[in-house]
């Protein structure tokens, strides 16, 4: 039907947001603490420049490994998801 065309016109994209910004701010509050500061999620603080090195993975100039904005919320994406399955799992 041409009304659900409609509704998946716009449910789809504001679905998309909702994860990309709930990945990005996962990561950008538990890589930091997980890692005791070693990866950060970009961007980066004043003074600091982050070189790229790999996909979406660069090095900042003081030695630490800096994710792009988009990797970072996959990575926030697939640490839920993670948990999810387990406390699925748990639950069974």
């Amino acid at each position: 039907m041409p009304g659900d065309a409609i509704v998946e016109l716009f449910q789809r994209p504001i679905f998309e947001v909702i994860l990309q910004i709930t990945g990005y701010y996962t990561s950008r509050l538990l890589f930091p603490v997980i890692t005791f500061g070693y990866i950060t999620v970009a961007p980066v603080k004043n003074g600091v420049i982050a070189i790229p090195k790999w996909r979406g993975i660069n090095r900042a100039s003081g030695g630490k490994i800096v994710l792009h904005e988009e990797m970072g919320a996959l990575l926030g994406i697939m640490l839920w998801s993670f948990l999810l399955g387990m406390g699925i799992l748990y639950l069974k």
